[in-house]
């Protein structure tokens, strides 16, 4: 990114942030791996939309309490991505944990990461740490250890819970609740999302 610029602004639809979620931290939370994926869309003059997920990568280690890529699948999950057109935007992955954003906080293995994809590759990639959903809602960071960036979360049921420095949780709602309200302009009822 060049000096002075405006940061990135990261674009998420919230149902697909939901479909990261499941596959990142599928129920039951007793079962729970830790998963990655890439996650890419087009890039349009500082605007990364994120619209897709790389197939899953192969692990050397995969445990609750880490991952370790292969090699070979990490390379193979970009070159997909670069195959198609997209770009990667987030390396996104699940953290133990339910029902609390302290668990998202990124380890330190977490922001070596990053800082490694930003500084090595040059890439505006962030990251990002899911939570096995628990009582219909779950948490979500986004991260990002030398890279400013600006993140945008388009639908219902997924709100901002904290921002401090280039690190912002939301808390989402895996099934938002629909509700009805009468519009003095019409007879028929209108409905929203809250």
């Amino acid at each position: 990114m060049r000096k002075n610029s405006k940061p990135p602004l990261v674009l998420f639809g919230a149902s697909f942030m939901r479909d990261v979620v499941r596959e990142l931290a599928p129920l039951p939370a007793s079962e729970f791996v830790e998963r990655g994926i890439f996650i890419s869309g087009p890039q349009l003059k500082g605007l990364n939309i994120c619209c897709h997920m790389s197939r899953r990568m192969s692990y050397q280690e995969q445990s609750a309490s880490g991952i370790v890529a292969t090699a070979a699948s990490t390379l193979d999950a970009l070159l997909e991505l670069h195959r198609q057109g997209l770009i990667a935007h987030v390396f996104a992955h699940s953290h133990p944990g339910t029902g609390c954003s302290d668990a998202t906080q990124p380890s330190r293995t977490d922001l070596r990461f990053m800082k490694n994809v930003q500084h090595d590759f040059r890439a505006d990639m962030i990251g990002m740490i899911v939570l096995t959903p628990s009582e219909g809602m779950t948490f979500v960071r986004f991260f990002s250890p030398h890279m400013d960036f600006r993140i945008r979360v388009e639908g219902s049921g997924v709100y901002l819970s904290e921002k401090q420095g280039n690190e912002y949780v939301y808390r989402i709602e895996m099934q938002p609740t629909l509700r009805y309200r009468q519009t003095s302009q019409s007879a028929r009822p209108a409905l929203f999302c809250l």
